[in-house]
């Protein structure tokens, strides 16, 4: 019974250690996405000042009303295309960092739940008097790493 405390014991330390590093990955991913998030807002920030003060001096400029509407219906066009290219950038940093996050949480099951397939493997062929019908419980669908050892056990 030793051995498989011995066992339990290491397979919640492992456990705990790929929950550690698949937050951190996350976290380390979401301060990425933030930090992209914040480069595009100093950009267009930057660039909504710039286009502010090009405005300005054009409607200034203006001498009679016909420039001065086709100056503001420039300007308003220029500032929808700015918007809708914010929104589209801003639309494809989320949905790289929705995939990043599901494939690291993904990886994070895979590995937990072959971790666990392999320690409950070990544990029912180390029992004594083991039926065959409690290995055939485990075989997993997808044939991963588990489902081989719950294979080779049979």
């Amino acid at each position: 019974m030793f051995s498989n405390l011995e066992k339990f014991s290491s397979i919640t330390k492992a456990l705990f250690s790929s929950q550690c590093a698949a937050f951190n990955a996350l976290a380390s991913q979401a301060v990425e996405g933030a930090g992209k998030i914040m480069a595009l807002n100093i950009a267009a920030a930057k660039a909504h000042l710039a286009a502010s003060e090009s405005a300005a001096g054009q409607l200034l400029a203006a001498k009679e009303p016909q420039e001065w509407f086709a100056i503001v219906t420039t300007q308003t066009k220029q500032k929808t295309d700015n918007a809708a290219s914010y929104g589209r950038q801003l639309t494809e940093i989320a949905s790289n960092l929705k995939v990043d996050f599901t494939k690291a949480a993904h990886a994070h099951i895979a590995d937990s739940k072959n971790t666990v397939n392999a320690f409950l493997v070990e544990t029912i062929k180390s029992a004594p008097n083991a039926p065959d019908s409690a290995l055939a419980v485990l075989k997993p669908v997808r044939g991963d790493a588990a489902g081989k050892q719950v294979a080779e056990a049979s």
